[in-house]
């Protein structure tokens, strides 16, 4: 807020301010009419100054300024004759307004935190296995049809989260078909090394062509450093499968 002198209204009854409202011809109506126009804006602006004398104490608040377009409306303009008058104008009228805005513009531009979703816990049957669905992932089929074959297919499904899918989907050999009948299979998204039973590092998982195990690559024994062209199998199914285990079906395999 500044406060207005009584001196800084004094200047501007200077005759050089009203010079262009001097008439330089005197005529009969023209000239009249110029006179009046400028003893009138005289006579307001001396009443201006002893107003503004008798309440030297102006609010200047520009907070609206930032709000608003008309640049007639970007200060308050009020007067007053005493310090604390000004005070409380400014009190019960800005500063209530300006603490109502910062208020709302709080309220418009704090984002709504997002729901988080709760995770979808599978139903556990008696045998301490996920509940399968009787759909496929992947051809949303059931075991009647499969939609990309037109046949009836059995459902696998996975002991941890109960998806299914068709073997043909899943591009299972009767092999591994056999193979995932006799431990709890995983999914892709449920998979874990069977030695170290985690899923961490699921770059480094090696998955057996004849079962579907997964491993890490730095479990085995001896450890790989990269994966295995070709196909490639426990030793689970090299212990079962002896020579039919896929690794040595690939060797096997004529060069194409």
């Amino acid at each position: 807020m500044r406060i207005l002198e009584p001196d800084d209204f004094l200047d501007d009854l200077d005759d050089e301010d009203y010079e262009e409202d001097t008439p330089k011809k005197r005529g009969k109506g023209k000239g009249k009419g110029r006179g009046a126009s400028s003893a009138r804006k005289k006579l307001d602006a001396a009443a201006a100054a002893l107003e503004d004398r008798d309440k030297p104490y102006a609010c200047d608040n520009t907070f609206k300024q930032k709000h608003i377009s008309k640049p007639s409306e970007r200060a308050c303009g009020k007067r007053y004759k005493n310090r604390p008058g000004l005070s409380y104008h400014y009190a019960h009228s800005h500063l209530a307004e300006e603490e109502g805005e910062d208020k709302e513009e709080a309220e418009i531009h704090t984002p709504t935190p997002p729901q988080a979703e709760e995770p979808k816990t599978p139903k556990i049957g008696p045998d301490g296995l996920a509940l399968p669905n009787n759909y496929c992932d992947f051809c949303l089929g059931d075991s009647k049809i499969n939609h990309k074959t037109g046949q009836s297919e059995e459902l696998v499904s996975c002991s941890d989260c109960g998806r299914s899918g068709h073997p043909s989907c899943l591009q299972f050999t009767p092999v591994m078909m056999a193979a995932v009948k006799t431990y709890r299979w995983q999914c892709i998204e449920c998979k874990c090394c069977n030695i170290c039973g985690t899923s961490e590092n699921d770059d480094q998982l090696l998955f057996c062509d004849d079962c579907d195990r997964g491993y890490h690559m730095y479990c085995l024994s001896p450890p790989m450093a990269e994966p295995p062209e070709g196909s490639w199998s426990c030793h689970l199914c090299l212990e079962l499968l002896k020579d039919k285990a896929s690794i040595y079906q690939n060797q096997n395999a004529p060069p194409s």
